[in-house]
């Protein structure tokens, strides 16, 4: 309960800082991006890598808003799993040129092939991205909890960190 507490209010705080991107850091409306590192479980010890390719497109004509989809893969400690998120992303720049805070919500499916179980995933994210070209972008995102809701509750945590490019 405390770290959903926190996720909404380091959210919340992000959400309340004002500030907006120049559409003249990114390159076009397109945002693809490629995410590794772990993913922890909540309840255990088991860690799994946890790949994450994203597409995007911006909604506005600044390129803050973004609407795309994920896939992300998860393996070892001997099971895989599968979700296909659709995501909502809102980049809001900070002083320093071409750099980004950013809260997200990931919202979709997700699958346990070995258990096969599916269920709905919900992850608050928020992450820091720097726009170290009009197309190319880099990031971490420190602060991920997806979790999977279904006849049983679970909980991770992801770090990633990530490139990706803006066309």
């Amino acid at each position: 309960m405390r770290t959903a507490l926190l996720v909404t209010g380091l959210l919340s705080l992000l959400l309340a800082i004002p500030a907006e991107a120049r559409a003249a850091d990114k390159a076009g409306r397109i945002s693809g991006t490629l995410k590794l590192g772990p993913a922890l479980n909540v309840d255990d010890t088991r860690t799994q890598f946890s790949l994450s390719p994203e597409i995007a497109v911006a909604l506005d004509r600044d390129y803050n808003a973004y609407l795309g989809l994920s896939g992300q893969f998860q393996f070892g400690d001997r099971f895989t799993t599968i979700a296909v998120p659709l995501f909502f992303q809102y980049d809001i720049e900070l002083p320093v040129d071409g750099l980004f805070i950013y809260p997200k919500v990931n919202a979709g499916i997700w699958y346990w092939t070995q258990a096969e179980r599916a269920a709905f995933l919900l992850e608050p994210v928020a992450g820091v991205k720097y726009q170290a070209h009009k197309n190319f972008h880099v990031g971490v995102e420190p602060i991920g909890f997806p979790l999977y809701l279904s006849e049983i509750f679970q909980a991770q945590y992801h770090l990633y960190v990530f490139g990706g490019f803006d066309i």
